[in-house]
Formats: structure tokens, C-alpha cells, sequence
């Protein structure tokens, strides 16, 4: 593991770290032969899986991403280098919300001066179908944030 302190590594935001993706690219930089500092968000510090990151050495912040707590938002991706976004559609299946929830993560990461964005994105369907599906809430938010961040003028990939 390279997680290390040392303020000459690049700090990687991560959202959704006790989740799946996240989670995955949390275990993918501890296994790196790289040194970095993480920043863990979760919306609960005290789950197990969360108790675990900060075990590890790994800073675990908890912050609810959304439009009301905008300003935690912003402060939580203050100094990151790089960030892994993802949004939490399982919990509430609003394809608005995921759009909105999106774009504020892109622009608190922009903000706080990342030097690239990993985006967990979906293509739009609309579009790959040629306008013959319409309305596929989920595909459709994610493009939505996607096309955002490849506007945005930050390094954005959309996975």
C-alpha cells in the first residue's frame, strides 16, 4: 500500500468510497506503486467500511452531495489534485437530481483547482439510438453530466 501523507502527493478526492465504484478506485490506488493521500466521501464516517479507509491511513470526510449542502460540498474537494465522481441513483432514481448532483460535483472539483476528473458515466441513448429511445432517466442525467464535464475546461474522462 502507498497511501502516504506526504503533501507532495497528488490528493485524490473519491466519492462514494464505502460503495462499490468508489470503493474500487480507493483499493486500486492503495495497490498502486505510486504514493498518494486519499479523501474518502461518505455520508457516514462511522459505518465499518468507512472505519476501515481511515485505519488505513486514508482521510475519510463525510459530506451529503447536494444542492442544499453546496457549501460543505465545495469545502470537501478544497486541495484535491484529481477527483473520482459518482452519483447515488440506486438511492433515489431522480434523473433530474442525478444531473444536478452531477454538475455540482464537477464544479466544486473545477473550484478547487483538479488537475483531472473520472467521471462514472452512461452514454445517452437518445443519441446512440438515433432518437428512437427517448427518455432513459438514468442514461440520459448521466450524459447530461457528462457532456458538462467535458465543457467544464478541466482533463474530464467519463468511465
Amino acid at each position: 500500500m502507498t497511501i502516504t501523507t506526504d503533501p507532495a502527493a497528488p490528493l485524490v478526492a473519491v466519492v462514494g468510497a464505502t460503495g462499490t465504484q468508489g470503493g474500487s478506485v480507493v483499493l486500486a490506488l492503495t495497490e498502486s506503486d505510486k504514493p498518494y493521500r486519499i479523501r474518502a466521501f461518505t455520508r457516514d464516517v462511522s459505518k465499518p467500511a468507512a472505519k476501515a479507509l481511515s485505519e488505513k491511513g486514508i482521510e475519510v470526510v463525510a459530506v451529503t452531495l447536494s444542492v442544499e449542502n453546496s457549501g460543505a460540498v465545495f469545502k470537501a474537494f478544497e486541495g484535491a489534485d484529481y477527483a473520482f465522481l459518482v452519483t447515488n441513483w440506486a438511492e433515489h432514481g431522480d434523473p433530474p437530481r442525478e444531473t444536478i448532483e452531477g454538475k455540482l460535483m464537477i464544479d466544486a472539483a473545477k473550484a478547487a483547482g483538479v488537475k483531472g476528473i473520472v467521471w462514472s458515466g452512461l452514454p445517452s441513448i437518445d443519441a446512440l439510438s438515433g432518437g428512437k429511445y427517448k427518455n432513459v432517466g438514468h442514461f440520459e442525467s448521466k450524459a447530461r453530466v457528462s457532456d458538462y464535464g467535458r465543457a467544464s475546461g478541466v482533463p474530464f474522462v467519463d468511465i
